[in-house]
């Protein structure tokens, strides 16, 4: 802009408009001298009492920020101070907050508003972002309308909502998000300057959003699991060979369900909780070629005397406990109970359980936990658990296996352990395995589908193909029947579609190209089947189901002989076709010879 009439007056050397009064007088920002800055009308070219050793920045209401013996303060048009000259650094909040200030006091931020009175108390170490939840989100803002502040003093970390105000106190040595918006994890006593990729020790807590003590400051790892907080100690002492892997589960609310246990599980409507589980340790030597390098702890899970609790969401056992005489003082172990009274396949509906007292901590020694634990118990999926007993079977190739049952929480019905595996189809739907390496399927109620096949396909669009595989000891080759699988509702339906030998089974599951065509098909099995196999074909997922799943037996026992037969062709072919020695020439070496003798 050109320079006002009134220049040669205040012998000003550099303008910058301010803003214009009531009166369409226009107000600059003037600089006179070297260091000095003065504020000048164009009217009647006044000289007013407002210097600043800055250009002077017009703030909100007419309000102007100064600079006076290398302090900040801000004043009003006619020069009075509204806002004394105190401050190290003075930042406009212009994006949302126009009329909030952060300023910077003896290394401390904080945040004022135009009267000068403090929002945000000047003890900070870093200024106060401006931040808006959920829209701006940041690592400054961890919990739901918090921001995160630290001490300029004690380097301690705490949180303050939006008004200023300390939820949770400038106390702790590291506060960090959860995983959830509205809790936080705070540390007490950690070392305050960790060195890269260093445990943080001390013990940690978990406040919500609103400042409340959620779970007591009092644990060494706090974990964020759906709706559940699973508080207890992750590490194991080296010197000692200890295992602290103890923890207790809490709900969002601060109450603690249930403690003392090694592992958890939580599903839709139940908990797997495990006992029992130690560090397994040894001294392992490591080489560098032939030379020893170094010895180093190497640790492992011992879970030999694990047992496992399935509850529902009220703690009460989805495994019953039963007396089979009143007179005892022990119960007995629910698991001796279904592998003596129940049918083979048929399951049995609990009815009056034992409940867990909430809030209380157990161990495998407890004897409410001996009368309704299992071996071990994991999720198959939101609604069935697995679960195995002490028994094991010996299978046809020497090994043993413990069989596993289920429970189908959501109907409260227990399935005694008869299967060696199961895998789950649907919500309701299982593959299971017997004792015999078959395959069946079956659901809550019964089995749908007898064990009987040695694969079956992973069902899509409600149909599979299942192979019953069987060795003709006259020709000595693998014979598979095919057929195909209908699954509705309640009801698995089995048609017969054909047949073939072992080595086509192997060549159809492990070659790209679908090998269907070679067998004789009707219309309506053509089309269901081709769909269907290029569809399994273009998924990563494993889409057969079986104990033994390496089937290159079917193909080598068809094609051993056949092998060796090519094999001793190959070879003598390769001495008699090795040179051609009509180039080949006596009085020359091996690499002088006619190129052409080099045909192999």
């Amino acid at each position: 802009m050109d320079k006002p009439l009134f220049s040669e007056y205040c012998h000003a050397l550099e303008y910058k408009h301010l803003f214009k009064s009531h009166d369409d007088m226009n107000f600059y920002s003037a600089k006179e001298g070297d260091n000095d800055y003065i504020m000048v009308d164009d009217y009647d070219c006044g000289i007013y009492d407002v210097w600043s050793e800055i250009p002077i920045i017009l703030l909100e209401n007419d309000r102007l920020l100064c600079k006076r013996d290398e302090k900040y303060g801000v004043v009003n048009a006619e020069g009075w101070t509204v806002i004394p000259f105190v401050y190290d650094r003075f930042d406009n909040r212009e994006e949302f907050e126009n009329d909030r200030y952060s300023v910077l006091l003896d290394n401390r931020w904080g945040v004022i508003d135009a009267s000068g009175r403090e929002l945000f108390r000047i003890k900070y170490s870093n200024p106060i972002p401006i931040l808006k939840f959920p829209k701006i989100v940041s690592n400054d803002m961890i919990c739901r309308g918090t921001i995160l502040v630290e001490d300029a003093d004690t380097h301690r970390q705490g949180l303050v909502n939006f008004n200023g105000q300390e939820v949770i106190p400038t106390i702790y040595s590291k506060i960090e998000r959860s995983g959830n918006w509205d809790y936080v994890f705070v540390n007490w006593g950690a070392i305050e300057e960790p060195e890269p990729n260093c445990i943080w020790n001390g013990v940690w807590g978990c406040y919500n959003w609103q400042g409340k003590e959620v779970i007591p400051v009092k644990y060494h790892a706090i974990h964020c699991i759906d709706d559940y907080f699973i508080a207890g100690d992750d590490e194991y002492n080296d010197w000692e060979d200890k295992y602290y892997g103890i923890y207790d589960l809490y709900d969002l609310q601060g109450n603690m369900i249930i403690g003392g246990f090694n592992n958890c599980q939580i599903g839709t409507n139940y908990f797997i909780f495990n006992f029992g589980i130690t560090i397994k340790s040894h001294w392992e030597t490591t080489y560098w070629g032939d030379i020893e390098y170094d010895e180093r702890l190497v640790k492992e899970l011992n879970c030999d005397k694990m047992c496992s609790i399935i509850v529902d969401k009220e703690l009460k056992s989805l495994i019953p406990r039963h007396l089979i005489e009143q007179t005892r003082e022990e119960a007995e172990y629910e698991l001796d109970f279904l592998m003596n009274n129940l049918p083979i396949g048929e399951g049995l509906l609990i009815g009056e359980c034992p409940r867990l007292c909430q809030g209380k901590k157990y161990s495998k020694d407890d004897k409410i936990i001996k009368g309704i634990s299992v071996r071990s118990a994991s999720s198959i999926n939101d609604f069935a658990v697995k679960y195995s007993s002490n028994k094991k079977v010996t299978m046809d190739d020497g090994s043993t296996v413990r069989l596993i049952g289920i429970i189908f929480n959501n109907e409260r019905i227990v399935i005694a352990p008869i299967y060696i595996s199961i895998k789950s189809i649907s919500d309701r739907l299982f593959f299971v395995l017997n004792k015999k390496g078959l395959v069946g399927v079956r659901n809550s109620a019964d089995e749908l589908l007898e064990p009987q096949f040695d694969l079956i396909t992973n069902p899509q669009n409600n149909i599979a193909i299942g192979f019953k595989i069987a060795y003709i000891d006259e020709e000595e080759i693998y014979q598979c029947q095919c057929c195909l699988l209908k699954f509705s509702k309640d009801t698995v339906s089995l048609e017969d579609i054909g047949e073939m030998t072992g080595s086509q089974l192997y060549e159809l599951l492990y070659k790209d190209d679908s090998y269907w065509g070679n067998f004789i098909l009707n219309e309506e099995h053509k089309i269901l089947i081709t769909k269907y196999w290029e569809h399994i074909f273009d998924s990563y997922n494993t889409f057969w189901y079986s104990y033994c799943q390496d089937f290159k037996y079917l193909w080598e026992d068809e094609h051993y002989c056949d092998e060796i037969e090519e094999t001793k062709e190959n070879f003598y072919n390769d001495v008699d076709d090795s040179y051609n020695w009509e180039y080949y020439n006596d009085g020359l070496d091996m690499d002088q010879q006619d190129e052409r003798f080099w045909n192999f």
